[in-house]
């Protein structure tokens, strides 16, 4: 095989771009800054290796930094090399050793603690992007489990950041037998626009109310006539806490076609039996539908209530 092109000097545009992208993960180099510190330049798969190692070195030794970096350094030679098919092949094959399961542990560890919005931030996000499906699969099962409520977030975010390409792939995970992942894949749906209607819709038939929940929300961004019906709809759930986050939704939209379900709710028999809160929820709703009449007389019924309470 042909040694590996001339490397470009510092002062070239790809050099620099590689250089600023890695302001504080870049503990081992890029595969760029290794190259040019290899007083033998000839063996472009040995120097893949020495990254490799580096990377499952850093791994072992607790260091998912430097891990990242090592990830991130092979990440962008893979995009300095995409139209030589020879090195590519190289970098792809050097990224496939990297375990996704571990990297993307360590891409956890380290989005835990970088700044939301920094260039790391970025960095990491890209990172994402670039590694594909197999990667992000792993990251939905670490989402699945990850105990610290921030680092959910941060996850989440990351992945409606780059939703949009992997659209099929987590919606698949709306099918997960665990209530709480559904849940997760709902809350980044919801941010992925009209192309994620079908899964979310099927989710608002999930036997779990707080994923019911969180699909009344993510509908309620989308506001179609689709995703009204279906809110609409929800006004009749067998659990309280759905319904009233449809009633809230429903004002939130000003949704006039729900006059008649939320009129038909105030005067059905369960809603004697509803807590405070969701009648207050349906009376707000159906005033801001320009029904202050029918919000008055439950704002009077749920008087009436207190004071005989009292």
């Amino acid at each position: 095989m042909p040694p590996p092109p001339p490397l470009p000097t510092t002062t070239q545009p790809s050099t620099a771009t590689a250089a600023e992208a890695e302001p504080s993960l870049g503990l081992p180099e890029t595969v760029l800054d290794l190259l040019a510190a290899q007083s033998d330049r000839g063996d472009y798969r040995l120097i893949l290796d020495r990254v490799v190692a580096a990377f499952r070195g850093a791994l072992e030794a607790g260091n998912p930094s430097a891990a990242m970096a090592a990830l991130v350094g092979l990440h962008a030679e893979r995009r300095l090399r995409a139209r030589e098919a020879a090195f590519a092949a190289q970098v792809d094959a050097a990224l496939a050793r990297c375990d996704e399961r571990e990297a993307m542990a360590a891409y956890t560890s380290v989005l835990a603690a970088v700044k939301i919005d920094s260039a790391d931030h970025r960095v990491l996000t890209d990172l994402l992007a670039g590694l594909g499906p197999r990667a992000v699969g792993s990251l939905m099962d670490i989402l699945a489990v990850e105990p610290s409520r921030p680092t959910r977030r941060r996850l989440l975010d990351v992945l409606v950041g780059i939703g949009p390409a992997n659209l099929a792939l987590i919606a698949r995970y709306a099918n997960h037998p665990e209530w709480y992942v559904v849940r997760n894949v709902v809350c980044i749906l919801g941010n992925l626009g009209l192309n994620a209607m079908p899964t979310l819709l099927k989710t608002t038939y999930h036997s779990e109310p707080r994923v019911r929940i969180e699909a009344v929300r993510a509908l309620a961004t989308m506001a179609t006539p689709a995703a009204v019906r279906a809110i609409v709809r929800l006004l009749g759930d067998d659990d309280e806490a759905v319904v009233r986050e449809a009633a809230a939704q429903i004002a939130s939209l000003h949704a006039r076609s729900a006059a008649s379900a939320l009129h038909a709710l105030a005067h059905s028999p369960r809603f004697a039996d509803f807590q405070a809160e969701t009648m207050q929820a349906v009376a707000y709703a159906l005033g801001t539908l320009g029904d202050g009449e029918a919000a008055q007389a439950i704002r009077a019924r749920l008087a009436a209530g207190a004071e005989c309470a009292s």
